[in-house]
């Protein structure tokens, strides 16, 4: 098996301590090899096929929709008989399901500093307050990050990439804000910063442009 695997370079296996589970193509290859012979040319094709990335399917996490569709555009350009799956979460959601082999593959917000992980650089955002048109920093063209201290604020739950990047900011400053709303959604964030009931800290990906929003 670990030579089928080497010279066709796909994953029959997920290999897992103690624990061996097949892959999705280890399946379809146990369907037609269990209990039949002389079906070498099938078998073989379908592992030609599972190769080149032409059948197959690749279970993607990611934090937010906007890069991850990003790339799945683009997979789907390369190989269009690839099926994704992309499932939404939070960076320690994902990094944990990778682990457990329910992803494939994981667009998170910062490097993992854990050796079980390959990871690349993708792309990186600018987090940028938001506020309401009627709020008073909405009338400056820019401010300090010193200006932000005792406002209130909407924040992203702990987990939350922009939020961890964001306390950083603050802490290194010596600035402390007033949070008043604690949520585990972006677009609620936004939602709750177009309601007046405070400002928030947001990746320029992820803002939603409306006329009583001020970036």
């Amino acid at each position: 098996m670990r030579a089928l695997e080497d010279h066709f370079k796909v994953e029959l296996f997920h290999r897992r301590g103690r624990t061996v589970e097949l892959t999705e193509i280890g399946k379809l290859l146990m369907t037609i090899t269990r209990g039949m012979f002389g079906h070498e040319e099938e078998a073989i094709s379908l592992l030609r096929a599972a190769q080149a990335l032409e059948l197959g399917s690749l279970k993607i996490g990611a934090i937010r929709p906007s890069d991850v569709m990003e790339i799945a555009a683009e997979l789907r350009t390369r190989h269009p008989d690839l099926k994704l799956a992309v499932t939404l979460g939070s960076g320690p959601e994902i990094l944990e399901s990778l682990l457990k082999f329910e992803f494939d593959v994981g667009v998170v917000g910062s490097e993992p500093q854990d050796a079980r992980f390959f990871s690349k650089f993708y792309n990186r955002h600018r987090i940028l307050i938001v506020a309401n048109a009627s709020h008073p920093l909405a009338r400056r063209r820019s401010i300090r990050i010193e200006e932000l201290e005792g406002q209130e604020f909407i924040v992203r739950t702990a987990g939350s990439t922009t939020r961890a990047i964001f306390d950083q900011a603050l802490h290194k400053a010596g600035v402390k804000i007033r949070p008043i709303m604690e949520t585990n959604n972006r677009e609620a964030v936004n939602a709750a910063v177009l309601r007046g009931i405070g400002i928030g800290a947001i990746s320029e990906s992820e803002i939603v442009a409306h006329e009583r929003l001020k970036v």
